[in-house]
């Protein structure tokens, strides 16, 4: 078989600054190549982390099929957090797994934005990604002032 299912998923394009992403992740390996992560620009691949059958995290450079072992073992069967972030137009990406990070990966591609997320997976075996929310600071501000006016309404309902 050793087709791929991917899906991608398409938003803002942002030009300027750092992408960060963050993902929890759940690989049930086989002796295949089973998932991977990438981040896209217009549909094409910046940086991909993949989960090698040597139970590594890996990626591919220069614009080709080159294998990059970033030096984090992952763990099988198991929801852990995936975070990459690449500075926009940079040749590489930062990688932390389960808290573990590795500095200065060389990515796939240099690019001067980045528009999206690809998960993939193995037909070989089961896996599973589930972004992490991250409130914007513009929300956990307004948030917060709700919360103090809420606050003082009791306070001042109660004498």
């Amino acid at each position: 078989v050793g087709s791929y299912i991917h899906s991608d998923l398409i938003g803002t394009r942002q030009t300027s600054g750092t992408a960060h992403l963050e993902i929890m992740v759940y690989v049930q390996q086989t002796d295949k190549q089973s998932a991977g992560v990438a981040l896209l620009d217009q549909g094409t691949i910046i940086s991909s982390v993949y989960f090698g059958s040597n139970g590594n995290l890996w990626t591919y450079y220069n614009g080709a099929y080159q294998q990059n072992v970033i030096g984090i073992s992952y763990t099988e069967n198991a929801w852990k957090k995936l975070e990459i972030d690449y500075t926009i137009g940079g040749n590489t990406v930062d990688v932390t797994y389960d808290g573990i990070m590795a500095t200065n990966i060389t990515a796939r591609n240099s690019s001067s934005g980045v528009d999206g997320l690809s998960v993939f997976t193995s037909t070989y075996t089961e896996s599973y990604f589930d972004a992490v929310p991250v409130p914007e600071p513009a929300t956990i501000g307004l948030l917060c002032m709700g919360a103090v006016g809420f606050i003082r309404r009791r306070q001042k309902s109660s004498w």
